[in-house]
Protein backbone atom coordinates (compact mmCIF):
# COMPACT_ATOMS: atom_id res chain seq x y z
CA UNK A 1 0.00 0.00 0.00
CA UNK A 2 3.05 2.29 -0.11
CA UNK A 3 2.43 5.22 -2.41
CA UNK A 4 4.84 8.01 -1.45
CA UNK A 5 8.56 7.39 -0.97
CA UNK A 6 11.05 9.90 0.40
CA UNK A 7 14.71 9.29 -0.41
CA UNK A 8 17.42 10.40 2.01
CA UNK A 9 21.03 10.48 0.88
CA UNK A 10 23.88 11.19 3.32
CA UNK A 11 27.59 10.82 3.78
CA UNK A 12 29.08 9.87 7.16
CA UNK A 13 32.42 10.63 8.73
CA UNK A 14 34.68 7.54 8.38
CA UNK A 15 36.31 8.07 11.79
CA UNK A 16 32.96 8.31 13.61
CA UNK A 17 31.60 5.26 11.79
CA UNK A 18 34.68 3.25 12.72
CA UNK A 19 34.53 4.21 16.41
CA UNK A 20 30.80 3.53 16.75
CA UNK A 21 31.05 0.16 15.02
CA UNK A 22 33.84 -0.89 17.37
CA UNK A 23 32.05 0.41 20.46
CA UNK A 24 28.77 -1.39 19.71
CA UNK A 25 30.30 -4.40 17.91
CA UNK A 26 28.04 -3.86 14.90
CA UNK A 27 29.55 -4.78 11.53
CA UNK A 28 27.36 -3.99 8.52
CA UNK A 29 27.85 -3.47 4.81
CA UNK A 30 27.25 0.25 5.27
CA UNK A 31 29.84 0.37 8.05
CA UNK A 32 32.34 -1.42 5.83
CA UNK A 33 31.86 1.10 3.02
CA UNK A 34 31.68 4.33 5.02
CA UNK A 35 34.68 3.61 7.28
CA UNK A 36 36.82 3.31 4.15
CA UNK A 37 35.43 6.54 2.74
CA UNK A 38 33.10 7.27 -0.16
CA UNK A 39 32.83 10.16 -2.61
CA UNK A 40 31.51 13.07 -0.48
CA UNK A 41 30.01 14.81 -3.55
CA UNK A 42 28.11 11.84 -4.95
CA UNK A 43 24.92 12.50 -2.95
CA UNK A 44 23.00 14.41 -5.67
CA UNK A 45 24.05 11.97 -8.38
CA UNK A 46 23.07 9.00 -6.24
CA UNK A 47 19.70 10.58 -5.43
CA UNK A 48 18.99 11.27 -9.11
CA UNK A 49 20.00 7.75 -10.14
CA UNK A 50 17.82 6.12 -7.47
CA UNK A 51 14.83 8.26 -8.50
CA UNK A 52 15.39 7.33 -12.14
CA UNK A 53 15.43 3.60 -11.37
CA UNK A 54 12.25 3.84 -9.27
CA UNK A 55 10.53 5.70 -12.09
CA UNK A 56 11.64 3.22 -14.76
CA UNK A 57 11.06 -0.02 -12.87
CA UNK A 58 8.14 0.74 -10.54
CA UNK A 59 6.41 3.35 -12.69
CA UNK A 60 6.69 6.08 -10.10
CA UNK A 61 6.57 9.81 -10.71
CA UNK A 62 9.49 11.84 -9.46
CA UNK A 63 8.61 14.92 -7.43
CA UNK A 64 10.29 18.09 -8.57
CA UNK A 65 11.20 19.36 -5.10
CA UNK A 66 14.42 18.49 -3.24
CA UNK A 67 15.77 19.48 0.18
CA UNK A 68 19.52 19.94 0.46
CA UNK A 69 21.45 20.38 3.67
CA UNK A 70 25.13 21.25 3.61
CA UNK A 71 27.23 21.94 0.56
CA UNK A 72 29.47 20.02 -1.75
CA UNK A 73 32.94 19.50 -0.40
CA UNK A 74 35.56 21.61 -2.14
CA UNK A 75 38.01 19.64 -4.24
CA UNK A 76 41.48 19.25 -2.76
CA UNK A 77 44.49 20.80 -4.44
CA UNK A 78 47.97 19.41 -3.94
CA UNK A 79 51.27 21.09 -4.83
CA UNK A 80 53.28 18.54 -6.79
CA UNK A 81 56.87 18.55 -8.04
CA UNK A 82 57.34 16.07 -10.90
CA UNK A 83 61.03 15.72 -10.03
CA UNK A 84 60.01 14.00 -6.77
CA UNK A 85 59.00 10.90 -8.72
CA UNK A 86 62.61 10.25 -9.65
CA UNK A 87 63.94 11.45 -6.28
CA UNK A 88 61.68 9.21 -4.21
CA UNK A 89 61.09 6.26 -6.55
CA UNK A 90 64.20 6.34 -8.82
CA UNK A 91 61.87 6.29 -11.85
CA UNK A 92 62.73 8.58 -14.78
CA UNK A 93 59.22 9.26 -16.14
CA UNK A 94 58.77 11.95 -18.85
CA UNK A 95 56.68 14.96 -17.83
CA UNK A 96 54.07 14.47 -20.57
CA UNK A 97 53.58 10.87 -19.45
CA UNK A 98 53.14 11.96 -15.83
CA UNK A 99 50.50 14.48 -16.92
CA UNK A 100 48.75 11.79 -18.97
CA UNK A 101 48.60 9.43 -15.99
CA UNK A 102 47.13 12.11 -13.71
CA UNK A 103 44.50 13.19 -16.24
CA UNK A 104 43.47 9.55 -16.72
CA UNK A 105 42.81 9.44 -12.98
CA UNK A 106 40.44 12.41 -13.31
CA UNK A 107 42.84 15.01 -11.95
CA UNK A 108 43.10 18.56 -13.21
CA UNK A 109 46.75 19.49 -13.81
CA UNK A 110 47.79 23.14 -13.77
CA UNK A 111 51.43 24.08 -14.37
CA UNK A 112 52.55 26.98 -12.19
CA UNK A 113 56.24 27.07 -13.02
CA UNK A 114 59.31 24.94 -13.46
CA UNK A 115 58.88 21.73 -11.47
CA UNK A 116 55.70 23.02 -9.86
CA UNK A 117 52.26 21.65 -10.68
CA UNK A 118 48.97 22.11 -8.88
CA UNK A 119 46.91 18.93 -8.90
CA UNK A 120 43.16 19.02 -8.25
CA UNK A 121 42.02 15.50 -7.46
CA UNK A 122 38.44 14.37 -8.20
CA UNK A 123 36.08 14.04 -5.26
CA UNK A 124 36.13 10.24 -5.43
CA UNK A 125 39.92 10.23 -4.93
CA UNK A 126 39.87 11.51 -1.36
CA UNK A 127 43.05 9.49 -0.74
CA UNK A 128 45.15 11.84 -2.90
CA UNK A 129 45.81 14.41 -0.19
CA UNK A 130 49.60 15.01 -0.16
CA UNK A 131 52.45 15.10 -2.66
CA UNK A 132 53.58 11.58 -1.78
CA UNK A 133 50.13 10.26 -2.79
CA UNK A 134 50.57 11.80 -6.26
CA UNK A 135 54.07 10.30 -6.55
CA UNK A 136 52.68 6.89 -5.63
CA UNK A 137 49.88 7.05 -8.23
CA UNK A 138 52.20 8.10 -11.05
CA UNK A 139 54.67 5.35 -10.11
CA UNK A 140 51.91 2.74 -9.85
CA UNK A 141 50.64 3.47 -13.36
CA UNK A 142 54.17 3.46 -14.74
CA UNK A 143 54.91 0.15 -12.97
CA UNK A 144 56.45 -0.59 -9.60
CA UNK A 145 58.28 -3.50 -11.22
CA UNK A 146 60.44 -0.96 -13.07
CA UNK A 147 61.98 0.35 -9.85
CA UNK A 148 65.66 -0.61 -9.86
CA UNK A 149 66.98 -2.80 -7.06
CA UNK A 150 69.42 -0.65 -5.08
CA UNK A 151 70.74 -0.64 -1.56
CA UNK A 152 69.73 2.38 0.52
CA UNK A 153 72.48 4.87 1.27
CA UNK A 154 73.71 4.53 4.84
CA UNK A 155 75.09 7.61 6.51
CA UNK A 156 76.45 6.64 9.92
CA UNK A 157 77.41 9.46 12.22
CA UNK A 158 78.81 8.15 15.51
CA UNK A 159 77.38 9.75 18.61
CA UNK A 160 79.62 12.37 20.16
CA UNK A 161 78.50 11.40 23.64
CA UNK A 162 77.03 8.15 24.91
CA UNK A 163 74.32 9.80 27.01
CA UNK A 164 72.75 6.48 28.02
CA UNK A 165 76.09 4.78 28.85
CA UNK A 166 75.12 1.97 26.49
CA UNK A 167 78.75 1.04 25.78
CA UNK A 168 79.59 0.95 29.50
CA UNK A 169 76.59 -1.26 30.28
CA UNK A 170 77.50 -3.62 27.45
CA UNK A 171 81.14 -3.81 28.55
CA UNK A 172 80.29 -4.61 32.17
CA UNK A 173 77.79 -7.23 31.05
CA UNK A 174 80.52 -8.83 28.93
CA UNK A 175 82.62 -9.09 32.12
CA UNK A 176 79.89 -11.26 33.64
CA UNK A 177 78.17 -8.58 35.76
CA UNK A 178 74.40 -8.16 35.87
CA UNK A 179 72.77 -4.74 35.77
CA UNK A 180 70.25 -3.81 38.44
CA UNK A 181 67.94 -0.80 38.70
CA UNK A 182 66.80 0.46 42.08
CA UNK A 183 64.68 3.30 43.46
CA UNK A 184 66.21 6.74 43.80
CA UNK A 185 64.18 7.11 47.00
CA UNK A 186 65.43 5.77 50.33
CA UNK A 187 65.19 6.53 54.05
CA UNK A 188 67.32 8.31 56.62
CA UNK A 189 67.71 5.03 58.51
CA UNK A 190 69.05 3.25 55.44
CA UNK A 191 71.55 6.02 54.75
CA UNK A 192 72.76 5.97 58.34
CA UNK A 193 73.01 2.18 58.38
CA UNK A 194 75.21 2.18 55.26
CA UNK A 195 77.20 5.25 56.40
CA UNK A 196 76.12 7.28 53.38
CA UNK A 197 75.98 11.09 53.43
CA UNK A 198 72.76 12.58 54.79
CA UNK A 199 70.16 13.41 52.16
CA UNK A 200 69.56 17.06 51.37
CA UNK A 201 66.31 16.48 49.47
CA UNK A 202 63.22 15.36 51.38
CA UNK A 203 59.84 14.56 49.84
CA UNK A 204 56.87 16.53 51.16
CA UNK A 205 54.40 13.72 50.49
CA UNK A 206 56.32 10.40 50.38
CA UNK A 207 54.71 7.01 49.82
CA UNK A 208 56.23 5.87 53.09
CA UNK A 209 59.07 6.45 55.53
CA UNK A 210 61.27 3.99 53.61
CA UNK A 211 60.98 6.19 50.47
CA UNK A 212 61.09 9.65 52.00
CA UNK A 213 64.44 11.10 50.81
CA UNK A 214 66.59 11.04 47.68
CA UNK A 215 69.63 8.77 47.75
CA UNK A 216 73.13 10.16 48.13
CA UNK A 217 74.97 7.02 46.94
CA UNK A 218 74.28 3.91 44.86
CA UNK A 219 76.00 1.26 46.96
CA UNK A 220 73.29 1.07 49.71
CA UNK A 221 70.84 -0.21 47.09
CA UNK A 222 73.34 -2.85 45.97
CA UNK A 223 73.91 -3.90 49.59
CA UNK A 224 70.15 -4.36 49.99
CA UNK A 225 70.05 -6.49 46.84
CA UNK A 226 72.92 -8.62 48.17
CA UNK A 227 71.08 -8.91 51.49
CA UNK A 228 67.90 -10.06 49.73
CA UNK A 229 69.87 -12.66 47.75
CA UNK A 230 71.91 -14.31 50.50
CA UNK A 231 71.14 -17.69 48.99
CA UNK A 232 73.29 -16.74 45.99
CA UNK A 233 76.85 -17.68 46.89
CA UNK A 234 78.32 -15.72 43.99
CA UNK A 235 77.03 -12.26 43.10
CA UNK A 236 78.33 -9.70 40.60
CA UNK A 237 76.04 -6.70 39.97
CA UNK A 238 76.31 -3.08 38.91
CA UNK A 239 74.06 -0.04 38.68
CA UNK A 240 74.33 3.19 36.72
CA UNK A 241 72.17 5.94 38.16
CA UNK A 242 71.94 9.38 39.69
CA UNK A 243 72.66 10.47 43.24
CA UNK A 244 71.74 13.74 44.90
CA UNK A 245 74.23 15.55 47.11
CA UNK A 246 75.22 19.20 46.71
CA UNK A 247 74.69 18.59 43.00
CA UNK A 248 73.01 15.85 41.00
CA UNK A 249 75.59 13.34 39.75
CA UNK A 250 75.60 10.21 37.63
CA UNK A 251 77.59 7.31 39.06
CA UNK A 252 78.59 3.71 38.52
CA UNK A 253 78.53 1.30 41.45
CA UNK A 254 79.75 -2.31 41.40
CA UNK A 255 79.24 -5.00 44.07
CA UNK A 256 80.78 -8.48 44.04
CA UNK A 257 81.02 -11.42 46.42
CA UNK A 258 81.66 -15.14 46.37
CA UNK A 259 83.89 -17.24 44.10
CA UNK A 260 85.38 -15.22 41.28
CA UNK A 261 85.76 -18.20 38.93
CA UNK A 262 83.53 -21.26 39.15
CA UNK A 263 84.09 -24.20 36.82
CA UNK A 264 83.96 -27.97 37.17
CA UNK A 265 87.49 -28.39 35.82
CA UNK A 266 89.06 -25.55 37.83
CA UNK A 267 89.38 -24.93 41.56
CA UNK A 268 87.28 -22.07 42.86
CA UNK A 269 89.07 -18.74 42.95
CA UNK A 270 88.10 -16.73 45.99
CA UNK A 271 87.27 -13.10 45.34
CA UNK A 272 89.63 -10.68 47.05
CA UNK A 273 90.75 -7.09 46.69
CA UNK A 274 93.14 -7.88 43.83
CA UNK A 275 90.63 -9.79 41.73
CA UNK A 276 88.12 -6.99 42.28
CA UNK A 277 90.77 -4.48 41.27
CA UNK A 278 91.41 -6.53 38.11
CA UNK A 279 87.81 -5.92 36.99
CA UNK A 280 88.34 -2.15 37.14
CA UNK A 281 91.75 -2.43 35.46
CA UNK A 282 90.18 -4.43 32.63
CA UNK A 283 87.50 -1.77 32.27
CA UNK A 284 90.19 0.93 32.11
CA UNK A 285 92.03 -0.98 29.38
CA UNK A 286 88.79 -1.14 27.42
CA UNK A 287 88.61 2.65 27.57
CA UNK A 288 92.36 2.96 26.95
CA UNK A 289 92.61 5.07 30.10
CA UNK A 290 95.21 5.07 32.86
CA UNK A 291 94.17 3.48 36.16
CA UNK A 292 95.77 4.02 39.55
CA UNK A 293 94.87 3.27 43.16
CA UNK A 294 96.06 5.18 46.19
CA UNK A 295 95.48 3.94 49.71
CA UNK A 296 92.71 6.00 51.31
CA UNK A 297 89.95 5.62 53.87
CA UNK A 298 86.25 6.34 53.54
CA UNK A 299 83.35 5.73 55.92
CA UNK A 300 81.73 2.79 54.15
CA UNK A 301 84.86 0.74 53.30
CA UNK A 302 87.21 -1.37 55.40
CA UNK A 303 89.87 0.97 56.85
CA UNK A 304 92.68 -1.38 55.76
CA UNK A 305 91.26 -2.60 52.45
CA UNK A 306 90.20 0.51 50.58
CA UNK A 307 91.66 2.83 47.98
CA UNK A 308 90.93 5.98 46.06
CA UNK A 309 90.46 5.45 42.31
CA UNK A 310 92.25 7.68 39.79
CA UNK A 311 91.02 7.23 36.23
CA UNK A 312 92.92 9.06 33.48
CA UNK A 313 94.62 11.02 36.29
CA UNK A 314 91.24 12.16 37.67
CA UNK A 315 89.87 11.17 41.06
CA UNK A 316 86.57 9.35 40.48
CA UNK A 317 85.72 7.55 43.72
CA UNK A 318 86.61 4.64 45.99
CA UNK A 319 86.84 0.87 45.88
CA UNK A 320 87.49 -1.79 48.49
CA UNK A 321 85.92 -4.18 50.96
CA UNK A 322 82.71 -3.22 52.73
CA UNK A 323 83.22 -1.86 56.24
CA UNK A 324 82.95 -4.67 58.84
CA UNK A 325 80.34 -2.77 60.87
CA UNK A 326 78.07 -2.31 57.85
CA UNK A 327 78.59 -5.92 56.76
CA UNK A 328 77.71 -7.16 60.26
CA UNK A 329 74.54 -5.04 60.41
CA UNK A 330 73.30 -6.72 57.22
CA UNK A 331 74.68 -10.17 58.05
CA UNK A 332 76.97 -10.16 55.00
CA UNK A 333 80.56 -11.29 54.47
CA UNK A 334 83.33 -10.51 51.99
CA UNK A 335 81.51 -7.81 50.03
CA UNK A 336 83.59 -5.68 47.65
CA UNK A 337 82.27 -2.36 46.40
CA UNK A 338 83.35 0.35 43.97
CA UNK A 339 81.56 3.64 43.36
CA UNK A 340 82.80 5.97 40.61
CA UNK A 341 81.63 9.27 39.16
CA UNK A 342 80.61 9.27 35.51
CA UNK A 343 81.41 9.81 32.71
CA UNK A 344 84.52 7.65 32.39
CA UNK A 345 87.19 9.35 30.29
CA UNK A 346 88.57 7.38 27.36
CA UNK A 347 91.96 7.71 25.71
CA UNK A 348 92.80 7.75 22.05
CA UNK A 349 92.71 4.28 20.53
CA UNK A 350 95.91 3.44 18.68
CA UNK A 351 96.56 0.45 16.46
CA UNK A 352 99.96 -1.19 16.25
CA UNK A 353 101.32 -3.99 14.14
CA UNK A 354 101.90 -7.29 15.91
CA UNK A 355 105.40 -7.36 17.36
CA UNK A 356 107.27 -10.21 15.69
CA UNK A 357 110.45 -9.84 17.76
CA UNK A 358 111.21 -12.23 20.66
CA UNK A 359 110.92 -10.97 24.22
CA UNK A 360 113.26 -11.39 27.17
CA UNK A 361 112.23 -11.73 30.82
CA UNK A 362 114.16 -11.06 33.99
CA UNK A 363 113.13 -11.62 37.62
CA UNK A 364 114.03 -9.25 40.42
CA UNK A 365 113.41 -9.56 44.19
CA UNK A 366 113.40 -6.27 46.10
CA UNK A 367 113.49 -5.88 49.89
CA UNK A 368 111.14 -3.06 50.88
CA UNK A 369 109.87 -1.43 54.07
CA UNK A 370 106.33 -2.46 55.00
CA UNK A 371 104.95 1.00 54.18
CA UNK A 372 106.18 0.94 50.55
CA UNK A 373 103.56 -0.26 48.07
CA UNK A 374 103.75 -1.66 44.57
CA UNK A 375 102.71 1.61 42.89
CA UNK A 376 105.95 3.30 43.96
CA UNK A 377 108.07 0.39 42.71
CA UNK A 378 106.17 0.24 39.43
CA UNK A 379 106.76 3.94 38.81
CA UNK A 380 110.48 3.68 39.64
CA UNK A 381 111.06 0.66 37.39
CA UNK A 382 109.05 2.13 34.51
CA UNK A 383 111.08 5.33 34.64
CA UNK A 384 114.50 3.65 34.65
CA UNK A 385 114.00 0.54 32.48
CA UNK A 386 113.74 2.30 29.12
CA UNK A 387 111.26 2.26 26.24
CA UNK A 388 111.62 -1.48 25.56
CA UNK A 389 110.02 -2.44 28.88
CA UNK A 390 106.64 -3.98 28.00
CA UNK A 391 105.25 -5.21 31.32
CA UNK A 392 105.88 -5.56 35.06
CA UNK A 393 104.28 -8.41 36.97
CA UNK A 394 104.40 -9.17 40.70
CA UNK A 395 104.61 -12.92 41.23
CA UNK A 396 105.64 -13.27 44.89
CA UNK A 397 105.42 -11.47 48.24
CA UNK A 398 107.56 -12.98 51.01
CA UNK A 399 107.77 -12.39 54.78
CA UNK A 400 110.01 -14.67 56.77
CA UNK A 401 113.56 -15.83 57.32
CA UNK A 402 116.43 -13.68 56.12
CA UNK A 403 114.13 -10.66 55.82
CA UNK A 404 114.74 -7.78 58.21
CA UNK A 405 111.93 -6.99 60.62
CA UNK A 406 109.53 -4.38 59.27
CA UNK A 407 110.42 -5.33 55.71
CA UNK A 408 109.19 -7.73 53.05
CA UNK A 409 110.39 -9.10 49.71
CA UNK A 410 108.55 -8.30 46.49
CA UNK A 411 109.47 -10.37 43.42
CA UNK A 412 108.66 -8.86 40.03
CA UNK A 413 109.06 -10.14 36.49
CA UNK A 414 110.10 -7.64 33.81
CA UNK A 415 109.47 -8.27 30.13
CA UNK A 416 111.55 -6.46 27.50
CA UNK A 417 110.83 -6.42 23.77
CA UNK A 418 112.01 -4.22 20.91
CA UNK A 419 109.98 -3.54 17.78
CA UNK A 420 112.72 -3.59 15.13
CA UNK A 421 115.28 -6.12 16.35
CA UNK A 422 115.88 -8.96 18.79
CA UNK A 423 117.38 -7.74 22.06
CA UNK A 424 120.74 -9.17 23.04
CA UNK A 425 121.60 -10.38 26.54
CA UNK A 426 123.97 -7.46 26.93
CA UNK A 427 121.21 -4.96 26.17
CA UNK A 428 118.78 -6.58 28.61
CA UNK A 429 121.49 -6.77 31.28
CA UNK A 430 122.08 -3.04 30.86
CA UNK A 431 118.35 -2.34 31.30
CA UNK A 432 118.36 -4.41 34.51
CA UNK A 433 121.48 -2.63 35.77
CA UNK A 434 119.71 0.72 35.29
CA UNK A 435 116.70 -0.54 37.23
CA UNK A 436 118.79 -1.92 40.11
CA UNK A 437 120.85 1.26 40.30
CA UNK A 438 117.69 3.37 40.47
CA UNK A 439 116.15 1.23 43.24
CA UNK A 440 119.35 1.27 45.29
CA UNK A 441 119.50 5.05 45.06
CA UNK A 442 116.00 5.09 46.56
CA UNK A 443 117.36 3.11 49.53
CA UNK A 444 116.00 -0.33 48.61
CA UNK A 445 118.17 -3.46 48.47
CA UNK A 446 118.10 -6.31 45.99
CA UNK A 447 117.63 -9.75 47.46
CA UNK A 448 120.39 -12.22 46.62
CA UNK A 449 122.85 -9.56 45.53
Amino acid sequence: NTVNIALEMANFNPVVVRKMAKRHSIMTDAHYRFERGVDPNIILKASARASELISQIAGGRVHKGISLFGAEQALKTVDFRPSQVEFKMTLDIPLDLQRQYLERLGCNVAEQGADKWQITAPSWRYDMAIEEDIVEEVSRLYGFDKIAETLPAMYFVPAVKDSTNRALRSTLASFGLQEVISYIFTSDEELAKSKSPNSQVRLENPQGVERSVLRTALYPSLINIANNNKQEESLAIFEIGRVFNDIEQERLSILMRGPFIRANWLPETKLDFYYFKAILEKLARTYNASFELKAAKTDYLHPGISAKVFWADQELGYMGKLHPEIAASYGLKDIFIAELDLPLASGEIKFEDINRQPFAERDLAIILPEDVNYAEINAAISKSAGDNLKSIEVFDIYHGDNIEAGHYSMAVRLRFQATDNALTDAEVDQYMANVINSLEKMGYSIRGK
